[in-house]
């Protein structure tokens, strides 16, 4: 083999190694909180790509997919109690109508954090549609006392009273003006928190 032949070899071996050492150990020496960035980026860039797909898109959102869903993976292993990615990562697996697991992460970021408003509002939202009212509406509240400076908590514990006023009595022992009185003073709540959403 020749002298050029030799350089373009090791060259070429370099090129894959930097690569390599790029696509996975750059982002693994980043701040967590970079890393988590970097997770929240490209499911943004995938949820951009399904809702304006391209021809072009279309072929590559299978792999733009596995491409993120590794990356919470590769994140979660390196920080496995990093409550704001198991909720993330749990509305990623949720979009990919993977309900099961998205139900484990949401209750991994609970374990992993049980102040986790967000957790609770989504676990209390997947326990709704489940039919587990009761559970729900429990979820749901805790979200409310946890942050109860966020508007959405409170509309969508009075969303899900509205929607299951018999189940609702049966948990609260209410009747039902009672529950719509509480219903609608929830709407109001998350009216006057955030007016521009709830108007």
């Amino acid at each position: 083999m020749t002298t050029r032949g030799r350089y373009l070899l090791v060259a070429g071996v370099f090129v894959i190694a930097a690569v390599v050492w790029w696509r996975g150990g750059v982002v693994a020496m980043l701040p967590v909180d970079l890393q988590y960035m970097h997770c929240l980026v490209l499911d943004g860039q995938l949820k951009r790509a399904r809702a304006n797909p391209s021809a072009l898109d279309r072929l590559w959102l299978g792999l733009r997919s596995r491409r993120v869903e590794q990356t919470y993976r590769r994140f979660l292993q390196r920080h496995p109690d990093h409550a704001p990615a198991r909720v993330a990562y749990g509305n990623f697996l949720a979009d990919e109508d993977r309900e099961a697991a998205a139900l484990r992460e949401w209750e991994a970021a609970l374990a992993a954090d049980p102040g986790s408003a967000v957790a609770h509002n989504n676990l209390g939202q997947h326990l709704i549609h489940r039919g587990q009212i009761a559970e729900g509406l429990e979820h749901l509240e805790q979200a409310m006392a946890l942050e109860p400076q966020a508007a959405v908590y409170y509309y969508t514990w009075a969303s899900a009273m509205f929607a299951y006023r018999q189940d609702t009595k049966r948990k609260y022992g209410w009747d039902t003006d009672e529950i719509t009185e509480r219903a609608l003073a929830a709407f109001r709540k998350a009216r006057d928190l955030a007016p521009q959403d709830f108007t």
